[in-house]
């Protein structure tokens, strides 16, 4: 399975979604996730990505798209939408 946010195609990636109920994508490039949890459902960032890059307890409760910044380091980041008025 594939979505499209902005410029960037995401497939579906269950490498580091453990977690059947949850849906996990990664960009073509490597450097973007998305992670959709089942509604309402608190999860802990580390556990949806690779165990090497990641530290600490942030925790989402909703869709969340993280980046890779040029240090290696995730960061949540915003979808930004050019067509809306």
């Amino acid at each position: 399975m594939e979505i499209c946010i902005g410029d960037e195609t995401f497939t579906m990636d269950r490498t580091y979604c453990p977690i059947t109920a949850y849906q996990c994508f990664v960009s073509s490039t490597q450097n973007m996730r998305v992670i959709v949890p089942p509604s309402d459902t608190k999860f802990r960032l580390c556990d949806v990505l690779p165990k090497n890059e990641c530290s600490g307890d942030a925790y989402s409760t909703g869709i969340t798209m993280l980046a890779k910044t040029t240090l290696g380091e995730w960061t949540p980041c915003e979808i930004q939408n050019k067509n809306l008025n």
